[in-house]
């Protein structure tokens, strides 16, 4: 199964600051690049990550603006190659900082992956196609706050909840979001916390029911740019949000789920394939015929003890060697089998070979290729002696 490398989804104009820098110098990027994380460049040579979360955390402790970025306990962001693929970056991403520094050979940054990329990178063929939104939800939990709440107040709760967004309800009705885009602008602005959230929230909340498959659920928040998808009971209540978190770690349970699957598979096919190959070994050690199988490059991958006797060598000295330089008069049976089963210049008839001896022999030759899920494998030849013996070499 193909999945796209990490260079061809991620972010290459990556916005780092120096560790000098200030938190409000953070949160000022941004808000001015309209992005949730800022890369910072530590002394030690990580990269560390400032986000929404983390202004909220430094807002409600109290920690003064003009602080450092360098004095702060920022977490490390995982670092992988460009060309990992997008399963790669959703099992080193986990449950850690929500993206991803991709470096080359020198350790040098070359871009940034975040779940949004992740997700833009996975078809959703590959989540589910039938499974409504309602089945998958029990259990999540998001945070819901009334729309006359200070953003103070709901800052508060979402550090303490571990949310990184507010569902706002003007009674039981719900009337807004407040996201990390929100979260950033308020802080980059020194914004008063003490206003009522209603007045800062995003409208409208858009919603789908949760009739909704991921398919059609993951379309929805492409076609509008959200990070988080509110899902609706059939009596209009609110039943949760899905997170692009959620979504990533969906898909990767089933994947491997599907992989366990298929590679047990594979290994009980392996398994009944190399039986075969012991029980055929066994068949054509016993053939009268002379029997030699070559492999698609046309070296010898194994000879029956009637062909050896019939070349005049030792078996064991010709597997692994190229059939052509061993016996030159069989060299064009590997070069006009790879055609098929049914190729009419698939060789066959009376051929006249050099033993290791020197001597001549007349043998009757069949060639037929090996073919495995429609490629060419290698090629079986069968010798029968045609002539009297071996003849005195000219």
């Amino acid at each position: 199964m193909y999945f796209p490398s990490l260079e061809s989804i991620a972010t290459r104009q990556v916005i780092t600051l120096r560790g000098d820098c200030s938190v409000h110098e953070g949160a000022r990027a941004m808000a001015r690049y309209g992005v949730r994380n800022v890369v910072v460049l530590s002394g030690d040579g990580a990269y560390r990550i400032l986000g929404a979360a983390d202004l909220v955390a430094l807002k409600t402790d109290g920690t003064p603006f003009d602080t450092p970025l360098a004095s702060l306990d920022l977490p490390r962001v995982p670092t992988l190659p460009p060309d990992a693929d997008v399963l790669q970056g959703i099992a080193h991403m986990g449950e850690g900082v929500g993206c991803l520094c991709l470096t080359d050979e020198r350790g040098t940054l070359v871009g940034i992956v975040s779940r949004t990329d992740l997700l833009s990178g996975i078809d959703p063929q590959l989540l589910t196609e039938s499974q409504a939104l309602g089945e998958l939800m029990a259990g999540t939990r998001f945070l819901q706050v009334a729309a006359g709440d200070p953003v103070r107040h709901v800052f508060a709760r979402m550090r303490a909840g571990g949310h990184d967004a507010a569902l706002v309800l003007r009674g039981e009705e719900p009337a807004g979001i407040l996201t990390r885009g929100d979260t950033v602008r308020l802080l980059a602005e020194d914004a008063s916390l003490d206003e009522p959230v209603s007045g800062v929230m995003s409208t409208p909340l858009h919603t789908v029911p949760e009739s909704f498959t991921i398919q059609e659920a993951l379309a929805f928040a492409r076609e509008h740019g959200h990070k988080r998808i509110v899902v609706r009971r059939r009596d209009g209540s609110l039943l949760g949000v899905v997170t692009q978190k959620y979504l990533l770690a969906l898909f990767y349970n089933r994947w491997i789920g599907w992989f366990q699957a298929q590679n047990e598979e594979l290994l009980h096919a392996q398994r009944a394939l190399r039986a075969e190959r012991d029980r055929l070994a066994l068949v054509a050690g016993a053939l009268a015929e002379g029997l030699v199988v070559t492999d698609p490059g046309g070296c010898i991958e194994r000879i029956n003890p009637a062909a050896a006797a019939l070349l005049g060598v030792d078996a064991g000295d010709l597997v692994g060697r190229p059939l052509a330089q061993l016996v030159p008069g069989l060299s064009h049976c590997v070069q006009e089998c790879p055609g098929g089963p049914h190729h009419p210049r698939c060789p066959s008839g009376p051929l006249e070979l050099r033993r290791a001896d020197a001597a001549c022999i007349r043998v009757h030759l069949r060639c037929r290729p090996l073919m495995e899920a429609g490629r060419y494998a290698g090629a079986v030849v069968f010798l029968d002696r045609a002539g009297d013996g071996p003849q005195a070499s000219p």
